[in-house]
């Protein structure tokens, strides 16, 4: 399926951030849930499959813009204030200069789940113009 040919609006997005510690190691495992319309479709396509690759090209957004913020030292998702405020213990054994130390490997699990509701007729046309 071509990415172009699709268009969906995401709505009701619930955001979920454990925080797994194993030893001095921490990590983080993001669960991500939301629901969709269908905006443009331009052909055919199974609702299973556009949920599928949606949630596939949500991910990749997700640890993209994590890696981006990690490169100026930053954390996007502040997963920081999550240990902080889910397991303290944890977050003063490992925070330096009030911050964990994060890095590519910090998240170790990203899922997601966006549920297609409706696309109307099967849209294919934009709902503007």
């Amino acid at each position: 399926m071509d990415t172009h040919q699709l268009i969906l609006l995401v709505s009701k997005v619930k955001t979920k951030i454990d925080p797994k510690v194993k030893g001095e190691k921490v990590t983080f495992k993001l669960s991500i849930e939301g629901k969709a319309i269908i905006d443009q479709l331009q052909q055919d396509v199974p609702m299973k499959k556009i949920e599928e690759e949606a949630s596939k090209k949500i991910k990749e957004q997700v640890l993209k813009t994590y890696k981006e913020g990690l490169k100026i030292d930053s954390d996007v998702y502040r997963l920081s204030e999550v240990l902080y405020r889910k397991k303290l213990d944890t977050w003063k054994k490992v925070e330096q200069d009030g911050k964990v130390p994060l890095d590519k490997d910090s998240i170790s699990e990203v899922k997601v789940k966006i549920k297609v509701m409706h696309g109307g007729k099967n849209k294919k046309e934009p709902v503007f113009k």
